[in-house]
């Protein structure tokens, strides 16, 4: 049954093949064949171009050109604001092919920011200042310090020179030598 149905199948599709190569044929003879029903080919007509006549003369003659499309700069400008903020005025000169000169304002930039970050500034500054002057006045007290420490110190040696020589010649007591927290005993009498 396999066998049988795919022989017909073949056979269909060698007829199906040739069918379409038989159409092909008569539709070339067609084309090839002139006939006298349809419309008559005409040749190419010959074209003819209209020229406005003048008499040559003789002089200088300058072209007058009308052009179309954009003018480029070939240099371009670009501003940059040494601080950031919210524009507030613009000059109107201030646009594409605009003219500007020197020392114009084109744009002014709300100073409101910068005023605020000046104050801040200025305000460490004050506290800066006010912190330096704290540490200066404490160098100042600490050489105060420095300075009646040293005169302690030599009022103090004054003093055990002075109780050395009286311990010397026995006028002071053992007690007194004592409170001067000596490092070795008073020296003997002789």
């Amino acid at each position: 049954m396999r066998f049988l149905s795919r022989s017909l199948l073949g056979l269909f599709l060698t007829f199906l093949t040739l069918a379409l190569l038989l159409l092909a044929a008569g539709l070339m003879w067609r084309a090839m064949t002139p006939d006298g029903d349809g419309p008559a080919v005409r040749a190419p007509a010959e074209q003819v171009y209209a020229a406005r006549l003048m008499t040559v003369a003789p002089g200088v003659v300058q072209p007058q050109m009308q052009v179309f499309g954009q003018v480029r700069s070939r240099r371009e400008l670009q501003l940059r604001a040494g601080a950031g903020g919210r524009i507030v005025q613009l000059d109107p000169a201030l646009q594409e092919g605009g003219t500007v000169v020197a020392g114009q304002l084109l744009a002014r930039i709300d100073p409101s920011a910068a005023q605020a970050a000046l104050d801040s500034s200025q305000a460490e500054r004050a506290d800066a200042q006010g912190v330096l002057e704290d540490a200066r006045r404490r160098v100042d007290i600490s050489a105060q310090d420095v300075t009646a420490a040293e005169r302690q110190a030599e009022l103090r040696a004054a003093a055990v020179t002075r109780q050395e020589q009286l311990a010397e010649r026995a006028l002071a007591s053992a007690w007194t030598a004592r409170q001067l927290n000596w490092p070795h005993p008073p020296p003997a009498r002789r």
